[in-house]
């Protein structure tokens, strides 16, 4: 589970100055800050070297207009100061420092990451031991507030080592600890990247991330480097977008004023470790029989041989996450495949709950994966989501065996997996995500259309899942929301919709801006049907025709 923390206390004193014009976000860092277009030679000399500081602005020039936390983002300018080989130590006695300091005016914000070059010990010339290297965290943090500035203090970003069982590990000692001391013992806004990254790195998979992300480049690739490079410190620029992203998102969690504070803890009462069966196929088909008496399950055979079950494509805190394998039917060129993501409110359902359309889809020539995640029963938000990546990244890496074509993936969901399907295709973009198929799974939590969160009688699943009440950690409800990431990359988009208006909050509201973009969508509801529609005819017949047209047009 991704962990983080924001300590808030110092952003309150915002109010209390007034807001320049436009609000300077100074990083400092090192050369996994650094934005290497600033120097002269980079195209001839460096080429495809880039830090996270140097994507960091496009986050803010696709979230224009708005407000992240406490910053109004049609106001920010982003000076990248961060200097490839710097300590905590070095930085300031360069004059780095001292700069930024004289420029710093009340409102603008100090980005801070070090700690790749202080635990350097034998570079002694940039070495900090752990008691220096905080001293250095206070005098920044000190100076910073002293002009009415905000410091932001982050952990340094993974390495790309060392793995085990699939998991990146921690490479940094003991100073993301002492990072977070620091921001615990000043009340500074904090955002625990090393941890962030790590997760994210594990969801990706060590190949992928040593391929794509990684200075691990081939020979005459590129000028800069006509011998190749294995370097798993520095990004790419793929990485350095990625990471960038990871900051973006922690920021947005930064509240304007008051708010609960993101050190508090959520309510784990619901991990029982035991699945939840309160939503079955055959509860729901017995349930909906009593209105709609004439309705018939739909699955896919006990025994075809074009299925295979159980594929464990995630090992993760001890649980083994599988899918089953639906092979298109006889065809031997790789065809697009389809990620299927099965319902039940984060806390319930399983794989099988959608095979009956899996299997449609595969024998209408596409390669389906129908996944398990995490349930809300096993971990919270956003666990669920790491997985439904890792079993999309597991899809391109296992093209192969899946028979599929690694460029042409769709992720399809029902219920709450529509909500998972929109939020990774929003948030990954086309380059990951080539279609979305949305069965009434909501866009937006918090929203004027939206039932989630009505705990008055009962805890409502979406607050077992953020562990936290919409009131308590309205940040972590907006950040699931896939209304908040679509943007000019967001993948063509299906809605197939109930009669239940609650089930696609944010529908419009989302296809509005695809409409801006000129992103291909199609919008299919079916009339008096209930929420479970798709696992039942008369209705599955023709919303899987609509699927199906859908697919052939984008793929």
């Amino acid at each position: 589970m991704m962990h983080y923390y924001v300590g808030v206390c110092l952003l309150f004193l915002f109010t209390f100055f007034k807001q320049p014009d436009v609000t300077t976000i100074y990083l400092i860092g090192d050369s996994t800050v650094a934005d290497y277009t600033l120097e002269d030679d980079y195209a001839e000399k460096r080429y495809p070297v880039a830090g996270w500081g140097q994507k960091f602005p496009a986050f803010f020039d696709s979230y224009r207009p708005g407000t992240i936390g406490f910053i109004q983002t049609d106001r920010v300018i982003i000076d990248d100061r961060a200097k490839g080989g710097r300590s905590t130590r070095t930085f300031f006695q360069e004059g780095r420092w001292r700069a930024i300091y004289e420029a710093l005016r009340p409102g603008d914000v100090v980005m801070i990451q070090f700690g790749h070059n202080d635990a350097a010990v034998d570079k002694t010339e940039r070495y900090v031991d752990i008691e220096g290297y905080q001293e250095f965290l206070r005098l920044y943090v000190s100076q910073t507030r002293e002009k009415g500035a905000i410091p932001i203090l982050l952990t340094p970003v993974a390495r790309n080592y060392p793995w085990k069982d699939g998991h990146l590990q921690n490479v940094h000692g003991d100073y993301p600890a002492a990072v977070r001391a620091v921001a615990d013992e000043l009340a500074v806004a904090f955002i625990d990247l090393n941890q962030l990254s790590m997760d994210f790195f594990s969801a990706k998979g060590q190949e992928y991330v040593s391929s794509r992300y990684f200075m691990n480049l081939e020979a005459n690739r590129y000028p800069a480097y006509p011998e190749g490079q294995k370097d798993n410190t520095h990004f790419q620029p793929a990485g350095a977008r990625a990471v960038a992203g990871l900051v973006f998102e922690a920021m947005k969690k930064l509240p304007a004023s008051g708010g609960a504070s993101e050190t508090s803890r959520p309510d784990t009462s619901g991990i029982t470790g035991v699945r939840d069966s309160s939503f079955t196929r055959h509860g729901e088909l017995l349930r909906m029989k009593k209105q709609y008496p004439d309705i018939q399950l739909v699955r896919e055979p006990d025994d075809s041989p074009r299925i295979r079950r159980d594929v464990v494509y995630r090992e993760v805190d001890g649980i083994s996450l599988a899918g089953d394998i639906y092979h298109a039917e006889g065809n031997n060129t790789r065809v697009p495949g389809v990620l299927v993501v099965h319902g039940g409110g984060w806390r319930s359902g399983d794989k099988a709950q959608l095979g009956g359309l899996a299997y449609h889809l595969a024998s209408a020539g596409y390669g389906c994966f129908a996944i398990n995640y995490r349930l809300s029963t096993q971990a919270l938000y956003p666990a669920a989501v790491h997985d439904v990546e890792a079993a999309l990244q597991w899809m391109k890496l296992n093209a192969d065996t899946l028979g599929i074509d690694p460029a042409r993936i769709a992720v399809l969901g029902f219920s709450a997996g529509g909500q998972l399907a929109a939020l990774i295709g929003a948030k990954q973009g086309r380059d990951e995500v080539q279609a979305v198929v949305d069965i009434d799974g909501i866009l937006a939590f918090i929203h004027p259309e939206s039932g989630e969160g009505n705990d008055t009688h009962s805890k409502s699943a979406a607050t077992y899942w953020f562990g936290y009440n919409k009131t308590e950690r309205p940040d972590l409800w907006h950040e699931a929301s896939a209304l908040n990431y679509v943007s000019q990359t967001t993948p063509p988009t299906l809605f197939v919709n109930s009669s239940v208006d609650r089930m696609h909050a944010g529908r419009e509201d989302y296809i509005r801006v695809l409409d801006q973009f000129g992103i291909y969508h199609e919008t299919k509801t079916f009339a008096d049907a209930p929420h479970s529609f798709c696992l039942f005819e008369p209705w599955f017949t023709p919303m899987s025709a609509t699927i199906i047209d859908f697919l052939a047009t984008v793929f």
